[in-house]
């Protein structure tokens, strides 16, 4: 898929990501905020990892 079908389908939608934190679905999400995405919802059971990532993207600029 071209970064354009990406952004269309993506597009002001809501995604969740299971297993979130770990080390493909946290790559899951980085790839995912280049795109308009209205929100991203992360699922994990690792507490820990969870408050890592959150305070990783309270670092991104507004928008991404």
């Amino acid at each position: 898929m071209t970064d354009k079908l990406f952004t269309d389908f993506f597009r002001s939608k809501v995604v969740l990501v299971t297993g979130g934190t770990g080390s493909i679905g946290s790559e899951i999400v980085h790839a995912l905020l280049k795109f308009p995405i209205k929100q991203v919802r992360i699922f994990s059971r690792d507490e820990y990892k969870q408050c890592m990532l959150e305070r990783e993207f309270k670092d991104l600029p507004p928008g991404r």
